[in-house]
């Protein structure tokens, strides 16, 4: 298919899809060495985040053991006990937030936060793992990498409770249906370009579970441009 015809909609600009039939931790970890060089490192940083070679070399020498300990904690998912894999994994995932965002505008703020800013507390009125809660910080590199990627700061204690968080996890979506009888609440979008003349037409379709909420332009902004097909 030629470009002209292969037409890609992304939500960021640059946006690319690559594809690869490593398994996605091994995958991950032949990523990650790549910005264990200095060179490299410098090139994305300047490239992708707009800073200058000063700049990144003073944020490769803050990012660089975060790096480290990541790799060495997915090394530990994949080689240790499966029933235990979790913890080593997220601690990677933490170490790659502090990448994140020593690479973003508040860089400056994460000495002062290096704890995770996240509890998981079993409640008195918790009877399975769907009424159990994490509490999220004020504080903390979970908080801080909220603020990096939306710009919003988290002004006070959140009660996030698991049942609120499992319906929209695209992998658990089976399990959560056996296990609760509950769907997925995911909606998924398939936009198809039409070409006329001199201009494009985009058009939506929206397949969701049956039992889900129907999905409307209050709650999914995109939808707003668009009208609805009444012979649909």
């Amino acid at each position: 298919m030629s470009d002209e015809q292969n037409h890609v909609l992304t939500r960021y600009v640059d946006t690319r899809q690559i594809d690869s039939n490593l398994e996605p931790f091994e995958d991950l970890k032949g990523f990650l060495s790549f910005l264990l060089s200095a060179a490299y490192f410098k090139e994305v940083a300047r490239a992708k985040h707009g800073l200058s070679s000063s700049e990144a070399t003073q944020r490769f020498k803050r990012i660089r053991p975060y790096l480290c300990t990541a790799l060495e904690y997915v090394d530990q998912a994949l080689n240790g006990p499966e029933r235990l894999a979790f913890l080593p994994a997220y601690y990677a995932i933490l170490n790659l937030m502090k990448v994140y965002i020593l690479l973003g505008p508040y860089a400056n703020e994460l000495s002062a936060q290096q704890w995770h800013g996240a509890t998981y507390e079993s409640e008195k009125d918790s009877q399975n793992i769907l009424t159990e809660v994490i509490k999220i910080k004020e504080k903390g590199a979970i908080s801080l990498f909220y603020k990096t990627i939306t710009g919003l700061s988290i002004n006070k204690q959140l009660r996030v409770k698991m049942c609120d968080v499992y319906p929209y996890l695209y992998e658990l979506g089976m399990e959560y249906n056996l296990a609760t009888g509950g769907d997925c609440r995911l909606a998924y979008l398939s936009i198809e370009l039409t070409e006329k003349q001199n201009y494009v037409i985009p058009s939506v379709s929206i397949y969701q579970s049956p039992k889900s909420l129907p999905v409307t332009s209050k709650k999914l902004a995109v939808l707003k441009c668009f009208k609805k097909d009444s012979a649909k």
